[in-house]
């Protein structure tokens, strides 16, 4: 299997690779990193939907798309890439693919492991230290092949990536951001310095030996350049970018695996808001509906103590409602509160005629 160590690449290099190697046919080991911020949506995102594009815009920062799932991503010269092409008959690949990310994870974790930093696997596909995402991984199948890709973080610009979110309300920005400090964390932070990326690269090869013994140095990939750039170039058309992705019915930011923040609109026809939400593991750690029209006139007591803690569920949210409706005697109507309910486990978005 060919082993391709290249460094700091073009910035849509670094995704054109691992498109160019699977459409040749080619099983490899690719270690690199861009020379340039961009961003990186999943095969299945959709562009309005995911993406501040005057953000972009304005500050410069390219698009393009991937073959492999995974959210949206902000990819820059502080993060290094690895990534593994097998043919799909490729004995490595025995087992289901939950379990081959543990094979796959295992040279990130052994390598932050060489810096003093224990690491474990959150399934299907995060890296943690001390509890907080260091590395976001994805999958794919191109042109028969199996496709990995994974990243390690050596910093992570938290304030840049929750712009780039498109978002409703500004609010959800903001709370992203703090949830990104909260459940994320790179390599420089809890080192207390910025670690080389060579010797990150170092270490991630040798522990990659360990599991892929008979790796050969592609010493050259100059007859590629021309692939590249023809794939690079498909994968930031127009037409790639705009393929209609995956439709929500409320704005959902995944934060690492089994945490994400929450937009849940409220418009029953009479009253409008929304409300802001952290679930962490099925439970409803934060929430926010400063803006609730429906709260305000009728000048009841804000939900959230209620809300906060109780399981994001209609059996969870209706003991809580119903806590909230008993404690302060509240006028709300049944209808209302299966209302309230609705709109907290999965919103209403009811037009007004």
């Amino acid at each position: 299997m060919m082993l391709y160590r290249l460094g700091m690449l073009p910035w849509q290099e670094t995704q054109a690779m691992y498109h160019t190697l699977a459409e040749a046919g080619q099983e490899a080991l690719v270690l690199c990193r861009p020379d340039a911020r961009y961003v990186c949506l999943g095969f299945h995102d959709d562009l309005e939907q995911e993406v501040n594009r005057p953000y972009c815009s304005q500050y410069n920062i390219p698009l393009i798309r991937r073959e492999t799932g995974g959210g949206m991503v902000l990819l820059d010269k502080d993060q290094i890439f690895f990534q593994l092409i097998l043919h799909k008959d490729n004995p490595l690949l025995a087992g289901r693919r939950d379990q081959f990310f543990q094979r796959f994870l295992g040279p990130a974790v052994a390598a932050l492991g060489d810096f003093g930093l224990k690491a474990d696997i959150q399934q299907p596909a995060d890296i943690l230290v001390n509890g907080r995402k260091i590395s976001g991984n994805g999958a794919g199948d191109i042109n028969g092949y199996a496709v990995y890709i994974g990243n390690l973080l050596l910093g992570f610009d938290r304030s840049t990536m929750a712009n780039i979110f498109q978002a409703p309300n500004p609010a959800l920005c903001q709370y992203a951001e703090k949830s990104m400090e909260q459940y994320m964390t790179t390599m420089s932070e809890e080192l207390g310095y910025i670690p080389l990326a060579e010797q990150v690269e170092e270490q991630l090869l040798f522990h990659f030996r360990q599991w892929i013994p008979d790796l050969v140095i592609a010493k050259d990939y100059s007859a590629l350049k021309d692939s590249l750039a023809k794939t690079a170039e498909r994968l930031m058309s127009a037409q790639m970018l705009s393929l209609p992705g995956k439709k929500i019915k409320m704005r959902n930011i995944k934060i690492k695996e089994d945490v994400f923040v929450r937009l849940n609109r409220y418009d029953d026809g009479r009253h409008r808001g929304s409300a802001i939400m952290l679930i962490e593991d099925g439970v409803i750690r934060y929430f926010d509906a400063a803006d609730m029209e429906i709260l305000q006139q009728e000048n009841m007591l804000p939900l959230a103590p209620y809300l906060t803690g109780a399981s994001w569920s209609e059996a969870g949210v209706r003991r809580a409602v119903q806590h909230w409706r008993e404690a302060h005697n509240s006028k709300f109507s049944q209808l209302d509160c299966e209302l309230l309910i609705q709109w907290v486990v999965e919103g209403i978005t009811q037009e007004v005629e």
